[in-house]
């Protein structure tokens, strides 16, 4: 399975990301990938990402990839890091 979805931070950021289950078993380990800092090219579709994202797929772990805060689909805009936390917790959420 293979989903573009959009998910909503704790303070109300709607971000994007996209699932990936190599098969239907709830009870498969999973891989929360972070891309690298958008400023020198990083979004949930980097080359680094999908390798990661793949890798993961082939060894049967569900692949979950999202973009940031005001990257790509994502609302919103980059705080430097001051609330970039909230994004990864929505996205093990």
């Amino acid at each position: 399975m293979d989903d573009k979805i959009f998910f909503n931070t704790e303070d109300g950021i709607k971000l994007e990301g996209d699932i990936k289950i190599p098969v239907h078993d709830e009870k498969l380990p999973c891989g929360i990938i972070c891309h690298p800092h958008p400023q020198y090219g990083g979004d949930m579709d980097n080359n680094v990402v999908i390798g990661i994202e793949k890798a993961l797929v082939s060894s049967n772990f569900i692949s979950f990839r999202f973009n940031f805060r005001g990257v790509g689909e994502s609302g919103g805009y980059s705080t430097g890091g001051g609330k970039e936390h909230l994004d990864v917790i929505a996205a093990l959420d």
